[in-house]
């Protein structure tokens, strides 16, 4: 959805710890979500284990340390991931009702 562009859009020049605590989000919904379809249908066992594989849970723990290092405020974390978790939950409702 255009908002999820803006919101990225945006995000690109935000400072720091906000960046890191979007982009964690990000990665991390993917790592979650994918990480419960394991093994997954054949049709999509490509994209399951292109998610789940151990370097990219590395990738996301990693991410976790450097926004941990540049801690937003409590309200102000708490408010870039609740963003970016909306944006990602309207754009997997736009994709399944498209499919």
């Amino acid at each position: 959805p255009p908002g999820y562009a803006e919101l990225l859009a945006r995000l690109d020049g935000a400072d720091v710890p906000t960046g890191l605590t979007a982009l964690w989000t990000i990665e991390r919904t993917y790592l979650d979500a994918w990480s419960g379809a394991l093994p997954g249908a054949p049709q999509y066992r490509e994209f399951v284990e292109h998610w789940t594989v151990p370097g990219f849970a590395g990738y996301v723990a990693g991410l976790a340390e450097a926004a941990d290092a540049y801690p937003l405020a409590g309200r102000d974390a708490q408010a870039v991931f609740d963003e970016v978790v909306a944006a990602e939950i309207s754009f997997w409702d736009m994709a399944m009702e498209a499919a």
